[in-house]
This record gives C-alpha cells, sequence and structure tokens, in this order.
C-alpha cells in the first residue's frame, strides 16, 4: 500500500509550489535586462532613470499561470528634483503632500495651482516639461494598436490611466460574452477625428523646434541600413522592435529631407462617412447600451501581461520620516551597515489621490519603493515563504469572499507586505518555529489589526494605511482571516487550483471600453503614428539638451555602449573578436579571426531570427564604434 501522506508533508507540497511560482518568468528577466539597457543609454543624456520595482524587482510576485507577467516601471525626471523642504504633509494621511513651487518648477514651465503649490497633473502623465530621451522610450513602449478582438488578432491591448500613472494590459484570446461589435461605432465619433488631426498639427509645430546636425544623420543613416538586416524575410510576423526602430529612423530622414509623411485624414474621413451613414440605423436598445454608463461588459481571456509605467519626482534631503525610522531600528540593534543603506536609497513622490480629504490639484503620495525592496530582499526564507502564504490567501480565498458578496477587496500585498516589515522588526517568534506556525502568528496579528481599523505605514507610522477602508470592508476581512486561520491547508489547495482554470475573468466598464473604441475613428492607428513622431521629437530633444551642454552629440557613444552591453549580456557572441576585426581592417597587426557562436544554437524557427536580429546588432555597433 502507498504511503499516506501527512498534512504537514501535504503543506510543505504546497508552499514548494508557491515558491516555484515566485521564480522569475521570462518576461521577468527581459523586463529586468530592459531597464539595465535603457539607463545605459538615457545616462549618456542627463539624469533620467527608470527602476523596476514592485512583485517583480522583490522575487516576491506570485502569478497564475494564464498571467505572463507583470512589471512596474517607476521613471524618473532628470530635470527637477523636490528638497525635502518644499513638501507639507498632510495631517491626518501624512504619506500624502502639496508641493510648493519654487524657481526650478517654475523656469521649467510647470502648471503653478494658486500661485503657490505645484499640480499634481505634471506628473499623472510622461510630460515632456519633465522628460526626454525617457519620454521618447515611453511613447515607444505604449504606441501599440489599441483593438477589440478580430479573427486575425489574438492579443488584445488595454492602455488606462490608473491611480499613479499608466496601465497597459494585454490579453490572449479575448472573448466577451456578448456581442459588442455593433456598439464600436457609437465611441468613434467626429470629436475624435477632430482631436487626431489637431494633434498632427500640433506635432508639424514641435518638429520646427527640433534640431538634428550632421553627424548625427550620418549615424541615424548606419543604423537604418544596419538595421534593416535584422528585419525577418516575413515581414508580416514583425510587428515591433527592429521594424518599429527602422520606421522611426526613415521618419527622422524624411523629416530632415522636408518629406513630411502622410497623415491619416483619407482613411478618416472615410470611417466618418460609414459611421455617419449607419448611425441612424442602430437600434435604440444600442444606443441605451452605449450610454449606460454603469454597464459592465464581462469577458474570458487565456493570457495576460500588465505594465505599470509611474512618473516620478526625486527627493532631495533627509524626510523626518526616515530619521525617525533609522532611531527606532538603530536602538533595535540593527546592522548600522543595512540601515545606513536603506536611508541612503532614493525616495520619490508620485501622483496620487489622497482619500482622505482628496485635492485632485494638488495631492501627490510618497514612494519608498526602493527601500521596501531591499528590506523584501534581506527577508529570512521563512518569512518570505510566510509573505507567499498570505498572498495565496489573499489572491484565493480573499477574494473569492469578496466576491461572492460583490465588493471591492481593499486590502493589498501591500498591506500583506507592511505587516510583514513590522513583524520582522519586532521579532516576537523563535527561529525553531515552523512555516505554519509563524502563518498562524502573522493571521494573529493581522486579525489585531483589522480590529483596531490601523495598520501604520512601516517608515510613516503616523499614516494609516486603513484610511478609506469602512466598517462593512473590516467585518468581511475578519470573516476572511478566520477561514483561512480554521484550515490553512485547504485555503492553499483552493489557490494552486485556480492555475488549472481554462480562461481568466475579467470585467470591463464603460471607461475601460472608451479606451478600446475611443482614441482614433482608424481604431487607434493615427494614435500610434502620433506616439511615434512625439517619441522622435523627445529623443531628439534630449540629444539637443546634452549637446548644448558640450557641443558634441553623445548619440554615437550612448548607442554602441548599449548594443555592446546587450550583446556581452547575450553570451554567444565574443565581442572582443570585432575590436581584433578593427585592428585587422585599420592597423594590420591583427590575428585572422573566426568568430565564436554558440554552437548549440539551432538555426530553424525563433532561433533564425534571434540570429538575424544579433548580426544587425553586430553591423550597428561595429560600423558605429570602429568605422
Amino acid at each position: 500500500m502507498p504511503m499516506e501522506v501527512t498534512d504537514e508533508e501535504l503543506f510543505e507540497e504546497l508552499i514548494a509550489d508557491l515558491e516555484e511560482r515566485s521564480k522569475p518568468s521570462k518576461n521577468d528577466i527581459r523586463y529586468e535586462r530592459y531597464v539595465k539597457y535603457i539607463n545605459c543609454f538615457i545616462s549618456k543624456f542627463g539624469r533620467e532613470r527608470v527602476y523596476l520595482v514592485g512583485s517583480t524587482s522583490e522575487r516576491s510576485k506570485l502569478a497564475f499561470s494564464k498571467d505572463n507577467g507583470d512589471a512596474d516601471f517607476l521613471m524618473v525626471s532628470g530635470k527637477l528634483e523636490i528638497p525635502a523642504e518644499n513638501l507639507v504633509s498632510n495631517r491626518e494621511a501624512p504619506c500624502f503632500v502639496w508641493i510648493r513651487a519654487d524657481s526650478c518648477s517654475r523656469d521649467i514651465g510647470l502648471e503653478v495651482v494658486g500661485d503657490e503649490y505645484i499640480s499634481a497633473n505634471t506628473l499623472r502623465e510622461v510630460r515632456p516639461e519633465l522628460f526626454t530621451i525617457l519620454r521618447a522610450i515611453y511613447l515607444h513602449v505604449t504606441a501599440t494598436v489599441n483593438k477589440l478582438p478580430e479573427t486575425d488578432e489574438d492579443r488584445t491591448i488595454l492602455s488606462v490611466s490608473s491611480k499613479v500613472g499608466i496601465q497597459t494590459t494585454t490579453y490572449r484570446s479575448l472573448k466577451f460574452e456578448e456581442n459588442i461589435e455593433d456598439l464600436k461605432e457609437f465611441f468613434l465619433n467626429n470629436e475624435n477625428i477632430e482631436r487626431a488631426n489637431e494633434k498632427e498639427k500640433l506635432l508639424e509645430d514641435r518638429w520646427k523646434q527640433v534640431t538634428v546636425i550632421e553627424c548625427e544623420k550620418k549615424i541615424y543613416r548606419r543604423l537604418y541600413e544596419a538595421s534593416k538586416l535584422a528585419i525577418p524575410s516575413d515581414r508580416k510576423k514583425n510587428n515591433g522592435g527592429i521594424a518599429f526602430f527602422v520606421q522611426l529612423v526613415e521618419e527622422i530622414l524624411a523629416r530632415q529631407s522636408g518629406a513630411l509623411p502622410k497623415t491619416p485624414s483619407d482613411e478618416m474621413n472615410n470611417f466618418q462617412t460609414n459611421h455617419d451613414n449607419d448611425t441612424d440605423q442602430k437600434s435604440s436598445k444600442m444606443v441605451d447600451m452605449a450610454c449606460n454608463k454603469d454597464k459592465l461588459f464581462k469577458a474570458t481571456y487565456t493570457g495576460r501581461s500588465h505594465k505599470d509605467f509611474v512618473p516620478a519626482l526625486v527627493i532631495t534631503g533627509e524626510l523626518e520620516g526616515m530619521r525617525l525610522w533609522k532611531k527606532r531600528v538603530l536602538d533595535k540593534g540593527w546592522d548600522v551597515k543595512k540601515v545606513n543603506d536603506i536611508c541612503d536609497t532614493e525616495i520619490f513622490v508620485v501622483s496620487r489621490v489622497c482619500p482622505k480629504g482628496p485635492n485632485a490639484e494638488k495631492d501627490f503620495c510618497l514612494s519608498f519603493n526602493l527601500a521596501e525592496r531591499k528590506l523584501m530582499i534581506a527577508m529570512s526564507t521563512v518569512e518570505k515563504r510566510v509573505f507567499l502564504i498570505l498572498k495565496a490567501f489573499l489572491k484565493g480565498v480573499f477574494d473569492n469572499m469578496h466576491k461572492q458578496q460583490d465588493k471591492e477587496l481593499k486590502l493589498t500585498t501591500y498591506h500583506i507586505k507592511t505587516l510583514l516589515f513590522w513583524l520582522s522588526e519586532q521579532n516576537k517568534w523563535e527561529d525553531t518555529w515552523s512555516v505554519q506556525k509563524l502563518t498562524d502568528f502573522a493571521l494573529g496579528f493581522l486579525l489585531e489589526k483589522i480590529s483596531t481599523k490601523e495598520l501604520p505605514h512601516y517608515f510613516i507610522p503616523s499614516h494609516n494605511l486603513f484610511l478609506d477602508f469602512e466598517t462593512s470592508d473590516f467585518q468581511l476581512l475578519k470573516d476572511c482571516v478566520m477561514k483561512v486561520g480554521a484550515d490553512q491547508l485547504k485555503s492553499l489547495e483552493y489557490f494552486i487550483k485556480l492555475r488549472y482554470v481554462d480562461r481568466g475573468e475579467i470585467t470591463f466598464t464603460k471607461e475601460n471600453m472608451d479606451c478600446f473604441w475611443g482614441m482614433s475613428a482608424d481604431g487607434g492607428r493615427s494614435e500610434q503614428r502620433n506616439k511615434l513622431e512625439e517619441a522622435m521629437i523627445d529623443f531628439q530633444r534630449g540629444i539637443y539638451d546634452k549637446r548644448i551642454e558640450n557641443g558634441d552629440s553623445p548619440l554615437q557613444q550612448a548607442i554602441s555602449e548599449t548594443i555592446e552591453l546587450c550583446l556581452r549580456d547575450d553570451g554567444c557572441i565574443d565581442v572582443s573578436q570585432f575590436e581584433a576585426i578593427h585592428l585587422l581592417l585599420t592597423k594590420g597587426d591583427g590575428d585572422i579571426i573566426k568568430l565564436k557562436m554558440d554552437e548549440k544554437t539551432k538555426m530553424d524557427g525563433k532561433e533564425k531570427v534571434s540570429l538575424r536580429k544579433k548580426t544587425g546588432m553586430i553591423c550597428m555597433w561595429f560600423s558605429l564604434k570602429f568605422i
């Protein structure tokens, strides 16, 4: 007879499953590399920078198998820093602040509210006053056509404003419960067409303020010729990456030669005519559905990936909260080096409306992402296991119980993370405790905080993270904690089984659907073209700013160093041998070279495309660096 598996052994198996799912995916690793390359490139033009934050950077994610990766990107301006003395804290919610305007913020043309405070609108999007090269990259990344699912399209993109920036979600095989195609044209109206045409006129005016010098034109031409080598022969299969870059270079060269690309006015006017002819034929039922602001659209999907782009400003000087935190943990015997490392980490402000006495025009929020990342990485193995377990409870039982009562689950992984920070600092458990016993202890601590209706922010304890919770929220959360506490094993099993669901479920609001339909009359294509042009302009603005300082263009160095970093990371090409090629061609003292390629590289399918792209990158790098 087979041996029976004990509850303790089964519990360990489930934890091992959670740990396996928390490991970085291919997308996670790719995002880390992208951030590394972007920072390498933009560092040559100023102080703009981008950070990968959240669970992906902390290695603490817990994704379902149908979720193809989430990423949070903190985009930091290099044109403005905020002195700590310019922050005015909200007494009822000290993590929220207003920012006093000063000569620096006024000089770069930021909007000021009441002639005293910086407008929160400044950071609700990646504004040209605060960003240049990074804004161009952001526009590139978010320039995907937004469209409803069609028979020949497996990906559907939704980009909406979030509480602190822009969210972009890609769905695979998105299917709605009802036929919504008939509603589409109600949202593609004349106003969208006029707005798109006005945007194109503004872009033409912005182009007049851009200067490209001769050496940069030469670099663009070289990049254009080299990058064409990396494009697959079947252009239909290449819908981004290199093809987008080639298009960008073509546009820059065309602009500088005075040949402006055609506008999509004819395409849009054709749509307008069809739209006007068909509108009167729609049924009253369709009209009512389109105008119903509370209408929800249910859909399912087989996979999705999610990205958050958060514009931020760095704070200079010491915050009172960090000074008090440092004293608190040093008094408890924390390692001085570790504490100083966390205190030296950058702190930011992002645009977010305070839940208590909101002021949409002035509210900003303090962001401790980088400090929290270091705390998460420093957690012990047992503490990380407990975090994953609590996160599984949250995504499983907690979420299900709230859905059953048609309630929003306000408790987030950020609350769970903060709870663990406090537990780790207080260290009230024994080293010999099992993970299950420590989880019981953490659930008891969570229940205590829910009962007192207060969970202090870790770095700013005077700020209550339960500030926007209502009495009904606390009662339902108590029930959730009691249920998972009564049977941790069953609660973990419930979450694990969710991975086997064939299709995920999602509900879209009327506002979400406006984002699908309302971008432009051609389903978002003219919006993509506009973003492309904006990216080109901002890219050149960033180069111009640096060129003004020293007279030289840093473009060649930025591109060659970034490509070299990428090739070295890839590991299948020995970059140093190209230096020998250069010696052979220019000085005659190089050895005969045989390029080292990975012998295991297969030459079929994606491997061929990958090798072709590497070849194009090598040609770019070699052309820029040596010739």
